[in-house]
């Protein structure tokens, strides 16, 4: 087990900060049906989700896509130009 967040592994630190989000988020990718695309700087104006750090450097998000995906659902977060940021596997 890791001390500090100093020891880990970048990887563990984005899937942490990402996982966070999607839990923190979950209420409005349900009423959406995990269906569609977020944009992020309107949805967050507009008091529909949580966090503003993801706006921010070093993420940048500017959208969220919402799909079904076999179990689970899918969701990836993108930058202005549409260039996958991250993507994170949501089963529950």
């Amino acid at each position: 087990m890791h001390k500090d967040r100093t020891d880990q592994l970048i990887y563990d630190v984005m899937d942490e900060k990402f996982t966070s989000f999607v839990e923190n988020n979950r209420s409005l990718f349900e009423k959406m049906k995990y269906k569609g695309v977020i944009d992020v700087a309107a949805a967050f104006k507009e008091g529909k989700l949580c966090s503003t750090d993801m706006l921010e450097d070093p993420f940048n998000v500017a959208y969220i896509g919402l799909t079904d995906w076999g179990e689970g659902s899918l969701i990836a977060f993108m930058d202005k130009s549409f260039n996958k940021i991250y993507h994170y596997y949501d089963v529950e």
